[in-house]
């Protein structure tokens, strides 16, 4: 296995290599150079002399098959998730200068079927044996959101800070575009109550910092994978769940077990699950949509709910009643506005009607009443536009005018 020095410095001495790195994910890369290295040592021979010999090569296509039966006898006593990642690291790197590959003949193979997720009491088992708060937040964020480890890992305050700051429900985390390029893409997700909480037990304890570009978690994946194994050991769990990607089969188990079922393409965007021209034409401006499926589904996601049907019937019971109480205010408030215009209506009436019999002193009399306590009755703005309505002359007004 490559060290980490070996794979940092490969590029540098490997110019055809690097140029084609430069189209790849950080994470792409790594895999990449560690796959290539291994195929070099073992097969005595460099990407770029096979490349060279296509190059001036009269029959690319033998020399293409040539390279296709060396890639599968290099790998052949490896698992079949690293020759597939072999191959296809190989195949993108002549893809690139023009040359294609045979189709690879490994075929991808159903990881075992016992491999499973983590039931929630099991997941509470396991947080009983993770005592420091960094490694409950991290499996707590695994199972919030389906991020892989790898992805987790690389979390920032600036990928939560925005709905921390300005909600008081689900974070949305906001990942760079170059997170949904590659094979193995970040979805369109959130983290929920629980991880809310430990964010703000961290937080108050500074062991989680809000400063721009400030890293959530200081270790290394690995070791988190080792911290997470031994929790399971001791709590006893079933050794066939995946101790990180177990957390994510536990959230894809929830947006399935949902009720109404959420729409596939938005589990879908969830998880990661979406070739580029999905999530460059319909991701970013459907977060609203997927925010609330995920708050539907967030009884089911979260683990501390032993009894996630019953809390949605409440959920929905109360959205029910919520409902019905909405509908009643606004019926209260339509009768209370149509008794008011009615009452407006009749003592306008009223007041006229009692104006066309009175004499022109009373009509003067009522005048300054109104006038006096216009602005204390309620119905001020009908009462304005009443007294402006008519035209009230005093005798002095009706003489005739001196002839000039």
């Amino acid at each position: 296995m490559p060290s980490k020095d070996e794979i940092h410095n490969y590029p540098t001495t490997h110019p055809k290599i690097k140029e084609w790195l430069l189209k790849l994910t950080p994470n792409s890369q790594r895999d990449y150079i560690r796959q290539i290295i291994d195929f070099e040592r073992e097969s005595k021979q460099t990407l770029e002399q096979l490349l060279s010999q296509l190059n001036t090569s009269h029959n690319p296509t033998l020399i293409l098959n040539e390279i296709r039966t060396l890639i599968i006898s290099t790998n052949a006593n490896k698992t079949n998730s690293i020759q597939i990642l072999s191959y296809y690291a190989i195949a993108s790197f002549f893809k690139y200068y023009g040359y294609r590959l045979p189709e690879n003949p490994i075929k991808h193979q159903e990881p075992d079927q016992n491999k499973r997720k983590y039931t929630k009491p099991e997941l509470q088992s396991l947080h009983q044996f993770l005592p420091q708060p960094l490694e409950q937040l991290f499996t707590t964020i695994g199972s919030d959101s389906g991020l892989r480890g790898e992805h987790i890992i690389q979390l920032t305050w600036d990928h939560i800070q925005y709905d921390y700051n300005n909600r008081t429900d689900s974070i949305y985390l906001q990942f760079e575009p170059r997170f949904r390029k590659g094979r193995k893409k970040v979805g369109y997700t959130f983290i929920g109550t629980r991880s809310r909480q430990l964010l703000n037990n961290c937080i108050e304890a500074k062991i989680v910092r809000t400063q721009p570009h400030a890293k959530l978690f200081p270790f290394q994946l690995k070791n988190i994978r080792q911290i997470v194994t031994r929790a399971k050991a001791k709590a006893r769990l079933d050794p066939n769940i995946p101790p990180l990607h177990g957390l994510r089969y536990t959230f894809k188990a929830a947006l399935e077990s949902t009720t109404p079922t959420i729409d596939s393409n938005h589990q879908k965007m969830l998880m990661g699950h979406f070739n580029d021209t999905q999530s460059k034409t319909y991701a970013d401006r459907e977060i609203t949509i997927l925010r609330n499926e995920y708050e539907r589904a967030y009884h089911q996601i979260d683990y501390l709910n032993n009894a996630p049907d019953t809390t949605q019937q409440l959920s929905t019971k109360q959205t029910e009643q919520q409902d019905i109480i909405t509908k009643l205010n606004q019926r209260l408030q339509n009768l209370e506005n149509t008794l008011a215009q009615r009452t407006n209506d009749d003592f306008i009436q009223r007041v006229n009607q009692l104006l066309d019999q009175a004499t022109h002193e009373q009509r003067m009399q009522f005048y300054e009443k109104i006038m006096k306590n216009l602005l204390t009755e309620p119905n001020a703005s009908k009462l304005i536009q009443w007294t402006k309505a008519p035209t009230i002359t005093t005798p002095q007004e009706n003489k005739p005018k001196p002839i000039e």
